[in-house]
């Protein structure tokens, strides 16, 4: 019986990982290493990420495995923005062996008119939000969340990448996630303005 019951263990290991795509899975471009998913449920993807820290842009290519929720629209671009870096990232998904080796367009990460009030370490200010971010966020996860969003990340449940993955740079499966709608960065300077200019009107009605 023990014996019967190792077989059909082993024979489901190799069944499993048979199922399992093959993958280009290295952070350097034009590579040709692959590797098996760990699940056959994962997809072979391309990822050109984007990354803006202090002023100074950084583009890199990616090819790995992702869980299937990060494949539910194709060609979507993540972007957050919060601490003091800025994320981009446009996914291609396939599912077949070795398929994941596009050449994919870098993500726009500038400003794109919109803002969120924000907190980093007990430091607040007003965050300029860039490219496909229209939304402002706050969520709590290992650490406090404040800054700028696209919509997919808000209205969608991605999985959680694993902690040496790439994508666990962006807030993805975080708790407690709140989204709502970026404002317009010069929409409260707009208001000032006309409140002072109707104000200046009154007085000048008043003294004539």
């Amino acid at each position: 019986m023990m014996k019967l019951t190792l077989c059909a263990a082993l024979v489901w290991m190799i069944f499993s990982s048979a199922e399992a795509l093959q993958c280009v899975d290295y952070i350097l471009e034009n590579s040709t290493v692959s590797s098996p998913c760990r699940s056959p449920a994962e997809q072979c993807a391309t990822v050109a990420i984007s990354i803006l820290a202090g002023g100074d842009r950084f583009n890199q290519t990616v090819r790995m495995c992702v869980p299937p929720s990060f494949c539910a629209a194709q060609d979507q671009i993540f972007s957050a923005t919060y601490d003091v870096f800025t994320r981009a990232a446009s996914i291609r998904c396939c599912n077949t062996d070795n398929c994941n080796n596009d050449t994919l367009t870098f993500p726009d990460i500038e400003p794109n008119g919109l803002s969120c009030f924000t907190c980093y370490q007990n430091f607040c200010n007003t965050l300029k939000c860039v490219g496909t971010q229209d939304r402002c966020f706050h969520g709590t996860g290992t650490f406090q969340y404040h800054g700028c969003v696209s919509a997919n990340l808000c209205e969608h449940r991605y999985e959680r990448p694993d902690s040496s993955s790439t994508l666990a740079l962006f807030p993805f499966g975080i708790d407690a996630l709140n989204c709502w709608n970026a404002t317009l960065r010069d929409s409260a300077l707009t208001t000032r303005l006309s409140l002072s200019l109707f104000l200046l009107a009154l007085f000048t009605l008043f003294i004539s």
